[in-house]
């Protein structure tokens, strides 16, 4: 399913970012946040761009109903209604985000607690190779109080 920065990309229609954004009416700063899921539109700001593009606001938000806005999408609902319906799909997009990053920030987790074990692992084996070097250097220096002159006898 696509996403709301997928949606969003989706009805650009091949403008840059720099022209969709002033075509809409925001900066292509944010723009670009919302492209890239790092920040979500207020619902205001999605009415918005969903007006000046001609599709539906319950798609851009959440991907349902018709992509196409239309004249009687929500017909039957009284005023209260369609904004219930909208601060539903709303708070659903953005749910749908926070779990996204959940995700991602569980893999993160489990990416760094593996390279954690191989530092780990290294740092002991380093540790190793420190200890071996101090009984090899401890030796060397007994044996030269041993045999200052390096005489072999």
């Amino acid at each position: 399913m696509l996403t709301f920065a997928d949606r969003l990309k989706k009805v650009r229609n091949g403008r840059n970012t720099k022209e969709f954004a002033a075509f809409v009416g925001i900066a292509a700063g944010t723009l670009s946040r919302y492209e890239n899921g790092i920040s979500s539109p207020s619902l205001r700001r999605a009415a918005q761009i969903s007006e000046k593009t001609g599709v539906s606001l319950e798609w851009l938000l959440h991907g349902k109903g018709q992509e196409e806005a239309t004249e009687n999408a929500n017909d039957g609902l009284t005023t209260e209604g369609k904004e219930n319906l909208v601060n539903v799909r709303y708070l659903e997009m953005l749910l749908e985000t926070k779990e996204e990053r959940l995700e991602l920030y569980e893999k993160l987790v489990l990416a760094l607690e593996r390279e954690n074990k191989l530092l780990l692992n290294e740092n002991a084996n380093l540790l190793a190779q420190i200890e071996e070097l101090r009984d090899q250097l401890s030796l060397s220096a007994v044996g030269k109080r041993e045999n200052p002159q390096g005489n072999t006898a």
